[in-house]
């Protein structure tokens, strides 16, 4: 068998854990004996015992794979030392030695936070933090580093030498998180600067929490729930509220200056880029880039910090809209042809609508809806100004709609009319496929409806059946040109085809009770037609009499009243008529 190892061999090899139980057996030999000089002996045995136990554990994460037996051995010395404080606690009869309680625990404890506390004061530089581009930022990048790779330490190597009721890795959690706070504390006393105050917020929210304490190595081990809050509310408010008030003032200002940077291209008459055979302007481009960016930043710190630093931006693009408004009423007010530019931003608007719509979640107290309004209110200026100047070209083709001469075909009013119209839908193919297809549309109803004011203008006066039916019949013949045009260019509004058609059959039918259906039909299927529509429909039909006339219209008010409801599209409140017939 081994030999048995003496006191001092049992130091000297670093068995502690044997050292101690061997003053304990002195200890229990020596009590109730007088003998002074052998328990000042022993109690300088303990002091020996102790001064080797503190320096081991002071040593505990840098120790060796070699070396933890030592730290084991020490960890069990202080376990028996615990439990014969324990034993003279409860001990009635004899007068405990003066050196107990040791409280060895206490203060390994104590020792514990002394090289928590010495470590995170280290100066060491850490691997990483060189690259970063200030002192705050790499102070807080070296503290972070030294609590992760030292809880690391902790529970890859130091957890076995203790036994569980020392709960040795949240202790170390727990104090590695005091010293933290601490330093984290000291630096939010001075004013940050913004890219600084951003990097404490993303290891507050989530490095710390996420990478360090919910590590796959240390989860298992570290209960996070008890750990106190890094930073005061009040700090953490502070900075929180510093970060978004930042960002909410740069993005004010790269935006304005974006706008500006567009608006002086126009002002000095600069022609917007043409991409893929079409205009368009970078400003959404960098517009989005400006807010999606900041919140990626933002994310980085936490979804709550994402989410309400995204819902002030949506704020500022409601400000940037706005702005955006009115420099593009300045272009369309220009005396110049802005047509290039107009088109330019039609796909811009049409971009900053699907962002609005695909970040509605972050838009607050009717936001939203007012940064639509405002985008539809530009989308169909914008449109309407480059009908506008179609329809100024065509102007004098639309002019003999409804006369004499288009009744007779002495002119071919709708053949030139629609050369014209192609003529110049071929012009505006350096629109974006998208705008220019809207563009189609609305032209599509832009003619029709001018086609219908014409015929309303008190020009024509069909006197008999035969003039009525050729008058319908010049209707459906140029419906269906219409139709065939706007088909090939892809109008999707094939519900305007139709309306030609009706307006025809009312001028074509004779019998007053078929006529009175018709109008009821037609006021059925577009609500929003009036008794000015009708009046002016019924004023082409010159063979009716004054109290047919008011036949029709007082079943025309009957048959509104009636209609609750319906799913059409507007067209006859589009048809101005100026005078009230």
């Amino acid at each position: 068998s081994a030999p048995v190892l003496s006191f001092e061999e049992n130091l000297a090899q670093s068995r502690l854990a044997e050292a101690g139980l061997q003053l304990v057996a002195r200890e229990e030999q020596l009590c109730g004996q007088g003998d002074e000089a052998a328990r000042e002996r022993l109690g300088q045995d303990y002091e020996r015992l102790r001064l080797q136990m503190w320096e081991v554990v002071m040593a505990s994460l840098s120790l060796g794979d070699g070396e933890l037996e030592r730290l084991r051995s020490a960890v069990e010395a202080i376990a028996h030392q615990e439990e014969q404080d324990r034993r003279w606690k409860e001990e009635s009869q004899r007068e405990a030695p003066s050196w107990r309680p040791l409280r060895c625990r206490s203060t390994h404890d104590r020792q514990l936070w002394q090289i928590v506390e010495s470590r995170m004061d280290s100066t060491e530089e850490v691997n990483g933090a060189a690259n970063l581009s200030s002192s705050v930022k790499k102070e807080v990048f070296r503290l972070g580093k030294r609590l992760k790779d030292d809880l690391l330490t902790v529970a890859r190597r130091v957890k076995g030498c203790y036994p569980q009721e020392f709960d040795i890795c949240n202790t170390y959690a727990r104090l590695y998180h005091a010293a933290f706070s601490i330093q984290m504390r000291n630096l939010t006393e001075f004013t940050l600067d913004h890219e600084d105050c951003s990097y404490l917020l993303c290891w507050i929210h989530n490095y710390y929490p996420n990478n360090v304490l919910k590590n796959k190595e240390l989860q298992a081990d570290i209960n996070t729930v008890n750990l106190e809050a890094l930073l005061p509310k009040e700090t953490l408010t502070q900075l929180e509220e510093q970060y978004f008030a930042y960002k909410q003032s740069q993005i004010s200002k790269w935006t304005l200056k974006a706008l500006q940077t567009e608006e002086e291209k126009w002002m000095k008459g600069v022609t917007p880029e043409l991409t893929d055979g079409h205009y368009f302007s970078e400003l959404p481009i960098d517009i989005i880039q400006l807010i999606d960016g900041s919140a990626k930043e933002a994310k980085e710190i936490s979804d709550e910090i994402f989410a309400a630093l995204k819902s002030m931006l949506m704020t500022e693009l409601e400000s940037f809209f706005m702005s955006y408004k009115k420099y593009l009423e300045d272009v369309m007010k220009g005396k110049q042809d802005n047509s290039k530019f107009v088109k330019a931003n039609l796909l811009s608007i049409k971009q900053f609508r699907e962002y609005v719509a695909k970040n509605s979640e972050f838009f607050k107290d009717g936001s939203e809806e007012r940064c639509i309004l405002t985008l539809k209110h530009l989308e169909d200026s914008g449109y309407r100004y480059l009908i506008g100047i179609m329809q100024n070209s065509i102007k004098s083709l639309h002019r003999d709609v409804g006369t004499t001469a288009w009744l007779s075909c002495s002119k071919q009013v709708m053949d030139s009319l629609l050369h014209k119209v192609e003529e110049l839908l071929q012009g505006h193919k350096d629109m974006s496929p998208e705008t220019f297809q809207e563009l189609v549309g609305r032209l599509h109803m832009a003619l029709i409806v001018e086609y219908c004011r014409r015929l309303m203008k008190h020009k024509l006066k069909l006197r008999d059946e035969a003039q009525q039916r050729t008058a319908a019949d010049r209707i459906c013949t140029d419906s269906r040109k219409l139709q065939c045009l706007f088909k090939e260019y892809g109008s999707k509004d094939e519900w305007l085809n139709e309306v030609l058609g009706r307006i025809a059959e009312v001028i074509k039918l004779q019998d007053l009770s078929t006529i009175q259906l018709e109008i009821a039909t037609l006021a059925r299927d577009y609500p929003d037609i009036s008794e000015r529509h009708v009046a002016a429909l019924l004023y082409l039909k010159a063979n009716l009499c004054n109290r047919d006339i008011k036949t029709i219209k007082s079943s025309l008010t009957e048959t509104k009243h009636a209609i609750c409801s319906s799913e059409s599209k507007p067209f006859f409140s589009k048809v101005v008529l100026k005078k009230l017939l």
